[in-house]
């Protein structure tokens, strides 16, 4: 890894092929690294993976820092979508937005979340009825996943699951024992909405599968995957729903007034409490950064002074 290097850095969603539906995914990242190879490039640098909010494009928006966005699955490479019968399965909205997403001149993410949602869901539908349920290998593998990732992967479920049965993406709406996480309340919500948990797991499990693949690929081309890592989670999140004693939500994350804003800019992210962090001994610092080694040959902390800087 030492020396100079040489390489690019692009967003994935940019990376669309012809395959792909209307948006960059992550089996395009193979064709990538090989042009790399050819090139004499040795490092990919990618914007942040996290998934996405409803209505939300920016990679630095993410409800989660940890996860990696459904909406670069390659549904080409699902097993279950195929079984479940593929394209023809979709119903006609779902058909009509992969259409116009895939002729789009840019990315249309609301076409492509709309008939990628579908999909996603017939193939979760295929992989518990003949899988899950007969208690095959590959569902011993996602249990396995959900085992070695449930330090952030459970907690990351269940918000979108009590999120989604909501229609409330802000936990300040939820009710006060959910968003105080009383154990009686998340257990409860566990067990309401198990299918629902299952499915945000069996996803995240779908993705890493994929994007490992990807990264042996890469490997093999002599190229490394860089990781552009957000500094902070947003108000919204799981991350500071689980450790909200460890943040400040009365100030956000910004910059002053510059040559390029006159009036500053406040980015809405809220700032770390750095007293309780230390008390911790910098825990989630610590898991959030063997996480990303996993995913990552090499680690760029975005913006590293909105570490301590508020608006």
């Amino acid at each position: 890894m030492s020396g100079r290097h040489a390489g690019v850095n692009v967003p994935l969603f940019s990376l669309r092929s012809a395959e792909s539906w209307g948006i960059g995914e992550i089996a395009d990242l193979l064709p990538m690294v090989a042009w790399l190879h050819d090139a004499g490039c040795s490092r990919l640098m990618v914007l942040p993976l996290g998934t996405m909010p409803p209505g939300m494009t920016s990679p630095y928006s993410a409800i989660s820092t940890l996860s990696i966005d459904p909406i670069f699955i390659s549904l080409g490479r699902v097993h279950d979508f195929a079984r479940a019968g593929g394209t023809a399965a979709l119903s006609f909205d779902a058909q009509t937005a992969l259409g116009h997403a895939r002729h789009s001149a840019t990315v249309d993410h609301d076409a492509v979340r709309l008939a990628k949602g579908e999909a996603l869901a017939l193939a979760f539908a295929s992989f518990l009825k003949d899988e899950w349920e007969q208690l095959t290998p590959r569902a011993a593998s996602l249990a396995a996943y959900v085992a070695r990732e449930r330090w952030w992967l459970d907690d990351y479920a269940l918000y979108l699951a009590i999120s989604a049965s909501r229609q409330e993406a802000s936990r300040r709406a939820w009710p006060d024992p959910l968003r105080d996480r009383d154990p009686r309340a998340l257990d409860d919500a566990r067990r309401q909405l198990s299918r629902e948990v299952l499915h945000h797991q069996y996803l995240q499990w779908i993705a890493e599968g994929q994007w490992q693949d990807a990264r042996v690929a890469a490997h093999q081309q002599g190229v490394a995957l860089v990781g552009d890592l957000p500094f902070v989670a947003g108000a919204n999140s799981p991350e500071v729903w689980a450790r909200v004693g460890e943040f400040r939500l009365d100030v956000s994350a910004g910059v002053p007034p510059d040559a390029f804003s006159p009036t500053g800019q406040d980015w809405g992210l809220p700032m770390y409490r750095w007293d309780a962090i230390r008390e911790t001994g910098y825990a989630w610092m610590r898991q959030r950064g063997k996480r990303m080694a996993g995913i990552y040959d090499i680690l760029r902390v975005d913006h590293v002074i909105g570490l301590y800087r508020t608006y």
